[in-house]
């Protein structure tokens, strides 16, 4: 009996080792066969390498780069064409791209400005096309369009005229306006000096849709004016206020009480520039189907622009290295194009002729556009741009489809964030405006930290979000209350001190978090299957 039953013992051992076999075995086939699912489902995150440590070593190259090219400046007269050299060389050298460059012309000014007393420098700039000249102690009118009466003047031929950047609406009350003068900011302008005998003139900045007063003057890229307007523009000083400076100049200009007096002077002097886009992109991946990560390389005349916009021009040239050197770039199911625009700072003008230069099908053939601006401010906040709130419906979705993305990353991670409503400040404007989808991350510029944001990501409440927590401590200028008008001062942003070393601390932190988002978002586009139907929300 043991006889008989020895060989059936070994058989049941053989098959109970075939049967496991054959449970591990089926076991590691449906194993993979669920993990290639989730591998291929449609959205999957490819990782990209991108290190937030070489972000920073480039910015230390760039800074480097400011002070030997540019006198601590990367503005397109300085240093631009230095770091647009280094950019290039980088890319040429570490990676695969197909690296190319748009050459751009335009006329740009350099210029003395007094205005009063002591301003700070950053609250005027003179507008595109001002003419030279001064004003000593002249009658401040504010202009409200056409048919304007100007009763202050009646002591003086000569007043400054404050202009609003847009113009007045027209009611009922005044059914004749739009016959009377263009209300364009050219023809309004050129009304005030022909019509009215204005020596000079003031544009006011409408106050931001959050209703702080942003201490910055606009950009001073005035609409193009026709030839007639032209002329008349260039024959008086032209500046253009910061919001603090516009809220300070219109309640003076409003009161019936007293004639407030204006002294300015402005020395202008234009000269051709030459300047150049700078593209990498992909040789594989969907021509049809271009997904474009894009930052600004030049930087304010003030200083060398680390953050602004170092850091998102830095992170994208080590999204674009990482996307090499990993090889995903050779396997792409969408063509990936990296962008560094010029001119930023004095217009979005680089951005605005790549988006003017392209034809209807090269428009249709980008899916989104990733801006990367000011993404390492030390007093952030975990911005991202707010999709939702996009006016436009053509594009609304889309932007809030490039929202979720970056939002679902941080929520994953157990970091919070706050919507950034778009405001035109930035290279995403044009896209935006031409009906590309737009979206990304962004720290904060001259905005104030509110005291719900300073519980929610630390920092300082009541302070510029690109402002430097020691800097603040140490220029003792945080808000200044004057005539019950608040007028704010930003030792970083925009000026000399935008440095790594303003860098260190909170902005690297938050650097680090953006970098490793913005990789996650490139994986993400790059190598969804149906890029049209996320963005579409089928």
């Amino acid at each position: 009996m043991e006889e008989q039953k020895r060989p059936l013992l070994g058989h049941h051992r053989r098959t109970h080792r075939v049967s496991s076999a054959f449970i591990i075995w089926t076991c590691l086939f449906v194993g993979l066969m669920v993990s290639g699912t989730f591998l291929l489902r449609p959205g999957r995150k490819f990782g990209v390498p991108a290190d937030s440590r070489n972000v920073i070593k480039h910015l230390t190259n760039l800074e480097q780069i400011a002070a030997s090219h540019g006198n601590g400046s990367r503005s397109i007269t300085r240093g631009f064409n230095a770091s647009f050299d280094y950019v290039e060389g980088f890319l040429k050298n570490f990676t695969d791209y197909t690296v190319s460059c748009r050459l751009l012309i335009f006329l740009t000014s350099s210029r003395r400005i007094r205005c009063g007393q002591n301003p700070p420098n950053a609250d005027f700039m003179t507008g595109t096309g001002s003419g030279s000249g001064a004003v000593n102690n002249l009658p401040l009118v504010y202009v409200g369009g056409c048919n304007s009466v100007v009763d202050k003047t009646s002591q003086s031929s000569h007043f400054v005229a404050l202009l609003t950047q847009t113009p007045p609406s027209i009611t009922a009350s005044r059914p004749n306006a739009t016959n009377a003068c263009d209300l364009s900011l050219c023809g309004r302008i050129a009304y005030a000096v022909a019509n009215l005998g204005a020596s000079a003139v003031l544009v006011s900045k409408q106050p931001s849709a959050e209703g702080y007063p942003q201490p910055l003057a606009p950009s001073g890229r005035l609409p193009k004016c026709n030839p007639d307007q032209a002329s008349i523009v260039a024959s008086v000083p032209v500046f253009m206020l910061s919001q603090a400076a516009s809220w300070e100049f219109m309640v003076r200009a409003i009161d019936n009480n007293v004639v407030h007096k204006v002294s300015l002077s402005a020395h202008t002097r234009y000269e051709s520039i030459v300047v150049k886009n700078l593209l990498a992109e992909t040789k594989a991946g969907d021509s049809s189907k271009i997904v474009i990560y894009g930052s600004h390389l030049d930087s304010v005349r003030a200083g060398p622009g680390v953050n602004d916009d170092g850091s998102g021009a830095m992170a994208t040239l080590e999204l674009a290295h990482a996307f090499s050197r990993s090889g995903l770039a050779r396997k792409t199911v969408q063509k990936v194009r990296f962008a560094w625009w010029t001119a930023e700072e004095i217009g979005l003008l680089g951005s605005i002729h790549h988006v003017q230069s392209l034809t209807d099908e090269a428009a249709a053939a980008y899916k989104l556009n990733v801006d990367t601006d000011m993404i390492a401010s030390p007093n952030f906040v975990r911005g991202v741009w707010d999709g939702r709130s996009v006016e436009d419906d053509r594009i609304r979705d889309r932007c809030a489809a490039i929202q979720s993305v970056f939002e679902g990353y941080f929520a994953r991670r157990g970091l919070p964030t706050v919507p950034f409503r778009f405001n035109g400040r930035s290279d995403f404007a044009p896209f935006m405006k031409w009906g590309i989808p737009a979206g990304g991350v962004i720290t904060g510029e001259d905005e104030i930290k509110t005291l719900e944001e300073a519980e929610l990501f630390g920092g300082i409440a009541n302070m510029v979000l690109g402002e430097s927590l020691f800097a603040a401590l140490f220029n003792l200028v945080w808000l200044q209350r004057n005539n019950d008008f608040f007028f704010l001062a930003d030792p970083n942003y925009h000026q000399p001190s935008d440095t790594v070393a303003n860098l260190r601390g909170p902005g690297e932190l938050i650097l680090g978090q953006n970098v490793d988002a913005l990789a996650h978002s490139l994986g993400f586009f790059a190598f969804h299957r149906d890029i049209d139907a996320f963005l579409e929300g089928r």
